[in-house]
């Protein structure tokens, strides 16, 4: 297990995650005109050539069943996808690639394996790049609560990009469900107001590029979080026409509930990784935040 003191929350670890969702997400509806969760289900389908059921299914990727039955139809309408139901039981139905599709499909998940490791997880040594995409796995398994047997480290491709897709969407997804319960904030806001207070003022502008948000839904929720009284805007000396934004002294109170939430699950997200990687995870995610910023600037 991972020292108590040894991770710490940060918004690079947290903006990282959610640009990975994003452009992921945004390369596979331009290639495929596929989401990130109907590419998250091909990627899992492309590790099991037998084919699995779909309660392993829904299980491995974290997905409820009423969000996989609908985009597994999508799959099938499209012709990447084959559900077959079984002789001696006609309610199991067995998912697996369609023959036509699979060479597509493994193109473009070894394509995406790529463009992940030498984008975004580049200057990595190899070693701590397996130990990585190993700690992220089990990560996973820890929030599941299991291994999933059909897709167990022996019986499965070496495919990291799974791993990650679902571990992505499942950190963000327990990150929003803690804020929930912690506050009335979403986590955009939660993540506006902990910039401002760490920075102690910046402009809208300045926050979106840090945050990597849309401009307009910086606006949007720096005008929810003025209305609670948890932000001011002060105008610029210089150029009245400009502002910055700055916390109210109420935010460090707002933020304190769900600050302890989040070290909590950051905690125990990367509690399965080994003890060799203590020192270098917070690193990571500066190497990690770094490296998304340089992409966004040569787009």
């Amino acid at each position: 297990m991972l020292r108590k003191e040894s991770i710490v929350l940060s918004q690079q670890m947290i903006t990282f995650y959610l640009a990975m969702i994003s452009i992921l997400g945004d390369r596979f509806k331009e290639r495929l005109g596929l989401s990130y969760n109907d590419f998250t289900l091909l990627s899992a389908l492309s590790e099991c050539e037998s084919g699995v059921g779909m309660r392993p299914l829904y299980e491995y990727v974290m997905l409820s069943r009423n969000t996989i039955l609908p985009a597994l139809t999508r799959l099938e309408d499209a012709g990447y996808v084959v559900k077959e139901t079984q002789p001696d039981d006609s309610r199991y139905a067995l998912c697996h690639l369609r023959a036509t599709a699979e060479p597509l499909v493994r193109a473009e998940v070894h394509e995406a394996n790529l463009f992940l490791s030498h984008t975004f997880l580049r200057q990595l040594p190899t070693e701590e790049y397996e130990l990585l995409t190993r700690g992220i796995k089990c990560s996973n398994d820890l929030m599941r609560g299991k291994s999933v047997e059909q897709f167990a480290e022996a019986g499965r491709k070496a495919q990291m990009l799974t791993d990650y897709m679902i571990g992505f969407r499942c950190f963000i997804r327990h990150c929003e469900k803690r804020i929930k319960a912690a506050s009335p904030l979403s986590l955009s806001e939660y993540r506006i107001l902990k910039t401002l207070c760490e920075c102690d003022e910046l402009s809208p502008s300045n926050l979106a590029a840090m945050l990597y948000m849309q401009r307009s839904n910086v606006t949007l929720y720096k005008n929810k979080l003025k209305q609670r009284g948890l932000i001011r805007e002060k105008r610029v000396a210089e150029d009245r026409r400009q502002i910055v934004l700055q916390p109210s002294p109420q935010a460090v109170n707002v933020l304190g509930p769900i600050d302890e939430a989040l070290g909590d699950l950051v905690r125990l997200w990367h509690s399965p990784f080994e003890n060799d990687l203590i020192d270098v995870l917070n690193v990571w995610y500066m190497r990690f935040y770094s490296n998304l910023r340089r992409y966004m600037d040569g787009k």
